[in-house]
C-alpha cells in the first residue's frame, strides 16, 4: 500500500518590469531654461505616465515633480536659475495586473549656462589689427 502524499502549495510572485525612457537626451540648455527629450520605452503596453523629477546637484532640494502623459516625449524646464547643476530624473509609470509599477530612474545630469555682458569679448567677436 501506498501512503497517501500531499502536495505542498508554493506561492509564486511574478514580477511585471516595466522599462524607462529610453535615450534621454538634454536639446538646449540656456541660463533660465533647458529642453530634455527621451523616446518611449520599448515596451509601452502599460506605460500610462512619465514622472520628472528635477533635483539641484549637491543637495535634496527637490525644484520639481510631477507626471506627464506618456503621448508627451519632450519637456521645455523654464524659471531655472543661470549657472546650476541640475540633476533630472526620469521614471515610467504604468499598470500592470492593476497595480502601479514604475521602472528603474533614469538620471541626466546638467548645467544651465552663466552670461556675463560687462565683458564684451564674451558678447561678440572682437579683433584687434
Amino acid at each position: 500500500r501506498r501512503d497517501h502524499q500531499e502536495s505542498v502549495v508554493k506561492n509564486m510572485t511574478f514580477e511585471s518590469r516595466i522599462d524607462a525612457p529610453r535615450n534621454i537626451e538634454i536639446l538646449s540648455v540656456e541660463r533660465y531654461t533647458g529642453t530634455v527629450r527621451w523616446k518611449s520605452p520599448i515596451s509601452i503596453d502599460a506605460i500610462t505616465h512619465f514622472r520628472i523629477q528635477l533635483f539641484k546637484v549637491g543637495t535634496n532640494e527637490s525644484i520639481l515633480d510631477f507626471k506627464l502623459s506618456s503621448k508627451h516625449l519632450s519637456y521645455e524646464f523654464t524659471n531655472l536659475t543661470q549657472g546650476t547643476a541640475y540633476r533630472l530624473l526620469m521614471t515610467s509609470i504604468g499598470h500592470v495586473h492593476g497595480h502601479t509599477t514604475l521602472s528603474i530612474p533614469k538620471v541626466v545630469e546638467f548645467h544651465t549656462r552663466i552670461y556675463n555682458f560687462r565683458r564684451p569679448e564674451s558678447c561678440i567677436h572682437v579683433s584687434f589689427e
